[in-house]
């Protein structure tokens, strides 16, 4: 006589409902994060213009200074901000038998299935400041707070095996621009640090080493002669400056890059996916080549 097989049904009483990470925006939330998002976004084509400028005109219209300035003002000082901003407006929604359930910080709002509209989701036009969906009730007003997510799939998948809502939002352009950027763009923290911390200091290192050999006749020579402090204050200029300007050359493939993956996913969204691997292939040939190339270029000419 075998043995029993062991009981692997959850407990009574256990949920398995699905549940999902979101942003939780209200209407005021949302619109101050896209101004400081927009803000930032002016704030480096503003700067790109001013290097063109320079560029094209001799005069020194982008000092220095004035880069790592307005860079750490008007784009990297909003973004701490929506960032701050988005870990306030973290909530959890659950995808339940009978209705979804949203828990915020201070409230939780339960939503009976039969309360949301034939529509149930619409996802916004524009994924500022970043993808989200508006949940659609009977008497045609949309949900309080608004949810974003990076790939808004899996929810929309849950809502769709749960409540028969929202199989025409997961086929939406900006979902598919959504779920390929969430599944084939962008990296992690640490990469961004390795990106913009690490990779700055070779060619900063090789104008920083110019620099001492043609001001004090060696690699040393601002040391021996001025002492360790304005040697270091010196190569921290470099090093500044360049990774500055690396931010700001990074940034702007970005941005006609994230233009070309959102028009072309309104454009024929079963294409996202290959859009965005061909646009990460691209910003990372021209960052971590075409950089290095145009200092070359720099010594050359």
């Amino acid at each position: 006589m075998q043995p029993d097989a062991p009981d692997k049904s959850p407990p009574a009483g256990a949920d398995d409902s699905p549940g999902f990470d979101v942003h939780a925006y209200s209407l005021g939330a949302r619109v101050a994060a896209t101004t400081l998002r927009l803000l930032s976004a002016a704030n480096i084509l503003s700067l790109a213009v001013l290097v063109l400028g320079s560029i094209f005109s001799g005069a020194e219209t982008a000092t220095p200074l004035i880069m790592v300035r307005n860079l750490a003002l008007f784009s990297l000082l909003p973004g701490v901000v929506v960032q701050l901003l988005r870990l306030l407006l973290r909530a959890r929604v659950t995808v339940e038998p009978t209705q979804l359930v949203v828990r915020t910080r201070a409230a939780r709002y339960e939503i009976p299935w039969e309360s949301l509209s034939t529509e149930g989701v619409r996802p916004w036009r524009l994924p500022w400041p970043e993808p989200g969906l508006a949940l659609r009730m009977r008497s045609g007003r949309s949900f309080r707070l608004h949810l974003a997510l990076p790939d808004p799939t899996p929810f929309l998948e849950a809502l769709a095996q749960r409540a028969h809502l929202a199989e025409a939002a997961s086929a939406h352009p900006v979902i598919a621009y959504a779920r390929a950027r969430a599944r084939h763009g962008g990296g992690r923290w640490w990469w961004l640090g390795l990106k913009f911390g690490l990779f700055p200091l070779l060619p900063a290192l090789v104008m920083f080493r110019t620099h001492q050999y043609i001001a004090y006749g060696g690699t040393f020579g601002e040391y021996y002669l001025l002492g360790l402090k304005a040697y270091l204050k010196t190569f921290l200029g470099f090093w500044s400056t360049i990774t500055a300007y690396l931010f700001l050359y990074a940034a702007i493939w970005r941005g006609f890059g994230e233009i070309v993956a959102f028009a072309l996913a309104w454009v024929t969204p079963s294409r996202a996916g290959s859009v965005r691997r061909a646009v990460e292939i691209t910003c990372g040939v021209a960052y971590y080549i075409g950089f290095p190339v145009l200092v070359l270029i720099r010594f050359l000419i």
